[in-house]
């Protein structure tokens, strides 16, 4: 489902009204979404980017956040994009207070956002990356893969994801996440 809908987003550059745009969907790839998951669209375990306390965090604490990440894959899948969302937790002495922004619960206004990779990325799961599927002769044997410009990760997806906020509207945040050799900016409006 999700492969699908970053073809469709990938596709529709390819083919604007007969005009091809690919140049403008390469600079559409910088814009985060904001859209919401369903949680069966989550491939991979969660890595937690930064643990703020509200009571006692300043500016400076979330000014530039840095992290190396490293996810494991649920399942053999190919990952199209990342998403981050936030979880807040407020630990009163009664009865402590927990909501999450995540595909996993109940969507809020909040939402997800989802950082598309240009190209999208092969995960394993205990197994070989391609598969192999007989053909209707007997005994030939072909190895199967639809996606072209695809990067292979294995069982684990390892890179680094720096969080600051925008040079010229300070509002907005810059992303920059590295993964599989490539780096992509984003912009967070």
């Amino acid at each position: 489902m999700f492969a699908a809908r970053h073809e469709t987003f990938v596709g529709f550059w390819k083919d604007v009204y007969g005009f091809k745009m690919t140049s403008l969907g390469k600079e559409s790839f910088k814009e985060a979404r904001v859209e919401t998951l369903e949680a069966c669209t989550v491939v991979t375990d969660v890595h937690t980017i930064a643990n703020l306390d509200l009571m006692t965090c300043t500016t400076k604490d979330y000014e530039n956040i840095h992290t190396e990440f490293c996810l494991e894959a649920l399942h053999a899948t190919v990952v199209t994009a990342l998403a981050g969302y936030f979880d807040v937790f407020f630990d009163l002495p009664d009865k402590p207070v927990h909501f999450s922004t995540g595909p996993q619960s109940t969507p809020t206004h909040w939402k997800q956002v989802l950082f598309y990779l240009q190209e999208p990325i092969v995960m394993t799961k205990g197994k070989s990356q391609f598969q192999i599927v007989p053909l209707r002769q007997p005994r030939s044997l072909t190895l199967q893969t639809n996606l072209t410009k695809t990067s292979f990760a294995g069982e684990k997806l390892a890179g680094e994801l720096t969080c600051r906020r925008h040079r010229k509207h300070v509002r907005s945040l810059e992303v920059d996440i590295s993964v599989q050799g490539k780096k992509y900016s984003f912009n967070l409006n």
